[in-house]
């Protein structure tokens, strides 16, 4: 059995200072793990995109998690999640 795939796009900016050492996770609700992630610094005034795949097994309940220290940052209305079923 192949197993799916879930996709995050994020697209955020930091207006007011630069960001750093922010970490963008796929948490896996079901197994109460990390699944993906992503560790990044945000330059202020810039538009930065996050991707982060995840294979995920059936019927696994996920979220995407921000961690950082004093975050201060806008997420685009233009960031998405998207599945693909491989079966």
């Amino acid at each position: 059995m192949q197993q799916s795939r879930c996709s995050v796009y994020i697209h955020c900016r930091a207006s007011q200072k630069t960001q750093k050492d922010v970490i963008f996770e796929i948490f896996s609700r079901t197994k109460s793990i990390s699944g993906s992630s992503k560790k990044i610094t945000l330059p202020k005034g810039e538009l930065i995109s996050v991707l982060i795949h995840y294979r995920v097994e059936k019927n696994e309940e996920l979220s995407v998690r921000i961690f950082g220290h004093d975050l201060d940052f806008e997420i685009e209305e233009s960031s998405r999640v998207e599945g693909k079923n491989q079966n």
